[in-house]
């Protein structure tokens, strides 16, 4: 049996995606490893007053874990500085903007809705919503003040006013 160019690269991206996913199956189904009950009871003061840009420009790629993990981070974050002395702005650019289009999943938007109320601000850039033809009412909790004309130019005004650059 003759096979066509197509078939071949067809057989060749099906045997890639087999092995990509019997790559990464032993990292998904391992068990979470156990901290001993004296790690796990540790208690530290809290974190002097921060600053801190996460820019954000990637959407997300395989098992959709990245936005989770971003937030996950952040939550740790608000939750080590003393409370109300951090000043977290998550700036989203390109794929990044991802994560307010898809916080339809109660469960994302639930963990917007919880940084939200702790002060952290979401901050979407206006080229990306003109590039990409995003109607800002399509994203989850976004308002006029939430858009900034660039988002690079709005992270290198920040981190000029001393805030810390975090790339995600």
């Amino acid at each position: 049996m003759r096979m066509t160019f197509r078939g071949t690269i067809g057989a060749l991206l099906v045997m890639a995606l087999i092995g990509a996913a019997s790559l990464t199956m032993p990292f998904v189904l391992k068990a979470r490893a156990v901290v001993s009950p004296e790690v796990a009871a540790m208690h530290f003061a809290p974190y002097e007053p921060q600053r801190v840009i996460y820019h954000v420009t990637d959407g997300e790629w395989f098992f959709e874990r990245k936005f989770k993990n971003m937030l996950h981070v952040a939550r740790n974050h608000v939750d080590a500085v003393a409370l109300g002395e951090l000043d977290l702005r998550i700036v989203l650019q390109g794929g990044g903007m991802d994560l307010l289009l898809k916080a339809k999943d109660a469960k994302l938007a639930s963990e917007i809705d919880l940084l939200r109320k702790a002060g952290v601000v979401f901050v979407v850039c206006r080229n990306t919503l003109v590039l990409r033809g995003i109607d800002p009412a399509t994203l989850y909790m976004v308002r006029r003040e939430d858009i900034v004309a660039s988002s690079v130019a709005e992270a290198a005004t920040l981190v000029g006013k001393g805030y810390v650059y975090m790339k995600f």
